[in-house]
């Protein structure tokens, strides 16, 4: 009983190191953090406005597209229908889930090592890796799905479980279905992600019974399961508001016929990247070390099983998709968001690597010094890199927008938005996402920074409207109508040589 309490305490202070990182990122400002969080919560308001899944006609940037993918939406309007709570706290709910949900990677990691220290270990990575914080602050459906994805980890494992009884396999099975399903109407690439995961421990359950006579596990071995899950997204991916099916067949398809499109961007930077760059990566690259070392000795003779395999192989397809399709120029896939479910799984054996290189070591002491300095390293540069720290970075500033707006910032835009009406000249960001998305300003009279073909800002087409100048763009980059640029010193002091100032708030101007 005393180990329950003792695990049971643990969790809840990993869990409250979780909300606080969390909540901190999320309530940096009174408005979303992030760019598609903006979106998202638009959706909410307007269903708590009409009453129905619908958006209002007037709301440019938010498409019907998620009115067929409504599930976390819906569950942040339920939350605010009966808890009273305002629409962004009840948005911030679906962040809770997705931190909550990790209960479900503790029982899995447990249920397959038999060991708590490892189990609460990976809930304490899971929980400060930089992809899982990223989620919980720039919530989005994605965020919702992430949850699910865990939840239906844990159920595929304990429907395989040699231990589980007969009479709850059938519960457990039913409620994998159900899940899955649920998923699918959650979010298209959390759907995607998991029909590829489905299908990569089925084909090894064949291979671990054909080539190394390994029992199956339940489940992992039933044909019919992966047609039903392949079957249904199809069909919901052929939704024609956004057939997301067609968009990635005929993107591989345009790649693969044309040399010009292979390794090629949509949207390129005219920011020069520096060595700081380096330490952007440098929290991945710790938990992949350690990830190597716990697959290495999870593939050796004395310790392999079929279970561990699966996924170990399920891990390393879900990276090879996440690196190869950017190659072939198939970004619908959006592959910057799959370590976030990557890491569900992977983090069993970056906790098995770490236990095992730091218990090799003899002196208690030692061990103790070592655990100290890998996790502070891990996790330090986990909570500061471009994922988790948009507002106000330690390091790689220069490379890394500011997606976060102030309520003087926020100010300055509406009093320009209510009293101006000819075309406003501002960053991409702050056109589409706080003009657009949130005031609600027409397309026709807010634009970005429109660039030459030097890709230099075009005075020509701004000279006679209204400019937005922030702050930030003195030493960050800011999205203009074709890259990312540092605008600079000079672009500031252009303005005050060619305009007049007519707003100021300190951390934005406004010029004509």
């Amino acid at each position: 009983m005393s180990r329950q309490i003792d695990v049971f305490n643990i969790y809840v202070k990993i869990t409250f190191v979780s909300l606080i990182l969390s909540a901190s990122a999320f309530f940096v400002s009174p408005y979303p953090i992030g760019s598609d969080p903006w979106a998202h919560l638009e959706y909410i308001k307007n269903f708590l406005q009409f009453n129905s899944l619908t958006v209002s006609g007037s709301t440019h940037r938010v498409d019907e597209y998620y009115l067929n993918y409504p599930i976390s939406h819906l569950f942040a309007t339920a939350i605010s229908l009966i808890t009273n709570l305002s629409t962004r706290v009840s948005f911030y709910m679906i962040s809770t889930t997705l931190i909550f949900s990790t209960i479900f990677t503790y029982i899995f990691v447990k249920e397959i090592s038999n060991d708590s220290n490892i189990a609460l270990f990976s809930l304490l990575l899971l929980s400060v890796a930089d992809c899982h914080i990223q989620w919980t602050s720039k919530v989005i459906a994605m965020s919702f799905g992430l949850a699910i994805y865990s939840i239906i980890i844990y159920l595929l494992i304990k429907v395989n479980s040699m231990n589980m009884s007969a009479s709850h396999r059938p519960i457990y099975s039913s409620l994998l279905i159900l899940f899955t399903f649920l998923i699918i109407w959650v979010h298209t690439i959390s759907a995607f992600i998991t029909l590829i995961t489905i299908i990569c421990l089925y084909i090894m359950s064949l291979v671990n019974q054909k080539m190394f006579s390994q029992k199956t596990y339940g489940t992992l071995g039933k044909f019919t399961f992966c047609v039903v899950v392949i079957v249904t997204l199809i069909y919901h991916w052929m939704d024609p508001s956004y057939p997301f099916f067609s968009d990635i067949l005929r993107t591989l398809l345009h790649s693969l016929s044309s040399e010009t499109e292979f390794l090629s961007q949509n949207f390129h930077s005219e920011v020069v990247e520096s060595s700081e760059m380096l330490l952007l990566t440098f929290g991945f690259l710790i938990y992949t070390f350690f990830g190597i070392i716990g697959s290495l000795f999870t593939l050796s003779r004395f310790n392999s099983s079929s279970r561990n395999t699966s996924l170990l192989f399920t891990v390393l397809a879900l990276y090879t998709i996440r690196y190869t399709f950017p190659i072939f120029g198939l970004r619908n896939v959006i592959p910057e968001r799959w370590p976030a479910f990557i890491y569900v799984i992977f983090v069993l054996f970056i906790a098995i690597g770490f236990f095992k290189i730091v218990f090799s070591i003899k002196s208690q002491k030692q061990q103790i010094v070592s655990i100290f300095i890998i996790l502070f390293t891990a996790s330090f540069f986990m909570i500061t890199d471009n994922e988790t720290n948009l507002d106000s970075p330690i390091y790689g500033e220069n490379v890394i927008q500011r997606l976060v707006w102030t309520e003087s910032e926020m100010s300055l835009f509406t009093r320009v938005n209510e009293l101006y009406d000819n075309v406003i000249v501002t960053d991409r960001q702050t056109e589409i996402r706080p003009f657009e998305t949130y005031l609600y300003r027409d397309q026709k009279k807010v634009i970005g920074y429109p660039l030459n073909n030097q890709g230099k800002i075009n005075w020509d087409v701004i000279n006679k409207n209204l400019i937005i100048w922030r702050k930030t763009s003195l030493s960050r980059p800011v999205s203009c109508s074709s890259a990312e640029v540092v605008l600079g010193h000079d672009f500031e002091v252009k303005l005050y040589n060619n305009f007049s100032c007519i707003y100021n708030t300190g951390e934005a101007k406004a010029f004509v």
